[in-house]
């Protein structure tokens, strides 16, 4: 989980001194997780304003839900990294993969 360092800037500036900043960003953390796992879940008045077909309203509204998911969860590295890595040694075509992988889940 990855607490955006303007949140804990935020909670400073707005008189929030917990005894330190681990304090603070556990906290913070501890609500972002929960956020995560539990998305607002917008309905579909939410969307009216965009005049969508049915089909298109459920895309909307689960693209809205996976986005506040990861806003704040850290990327998932694909599984086939974890089983390239199984064996510790990466060929240069595993290798490039790897990096391509990696620049996909952090973009």
């Amino acid at each position: 989980m990855k607490v955006p360092e303007g949140m804990l800037k935020a909670c400073e500036e707005n008189g929030w001194h917990p005894a330190n900043r681990e304090t603070l960003r556990s906290t913070l953390e501890a609500a972002l997780r929960w956020l995560a796992e539990h998305p607002m879940v917008p309905g579909p008045h939410d969307f009216d304003h965009l005049n969508l077909i049915p089909a298109g309203l459920q895309i909307a509204i689960n693209a809205s839900i996976d986005w506040q998911r990861r806003m704040f969860l850290e990327p998932k590295l694909p599984d086939q990294i974890e089983v390239m890595f199984k064996d510790r040694t990466l060929t240069r075509e595993q290798a490039d993969l790897v990096i391509e992988l990696v620049n996909r889940c952090v973009s």
